[in-house]
């Protein structure tokens, strides 16, 4: 899908308060330890997966070894 001038300018006005990225290859944890550290903290939610938490980068990462990891970038509300 392809955006259109008009929507293009609307995007380029709007504020992002987070940005989800879907890598296209599997991220290993020692490639994510190598590229982020260690999380903060560990959770497992409800959908069963670990989220990892980096706290001072607002990342939100969460591993799934059968499927790609999702990388969730949070703006902080002040």
């Amino acid at each position: 899908m392809e955006l259109s001038n008009v929507d293009t300018f609307g995007f380029l006005d709007s504020t992002f308060l987070s940005v989800t990225l879907i890598p296209q290859k599997h991220l290993s944890e020692r490639a994510i330890d190598m590229r982020f550290g260690q999380p903060d903290r560990i959770e497992v939610l409800s959908d069963n997966l670990p989220h990892w938490y980096y706290e001072k980068l607002g990342l939100e990462l969460i591993v799934d070894q059968e499927g790609p990891e999702a990388l969730q970038y949070s703006l902080k509300q002040r």
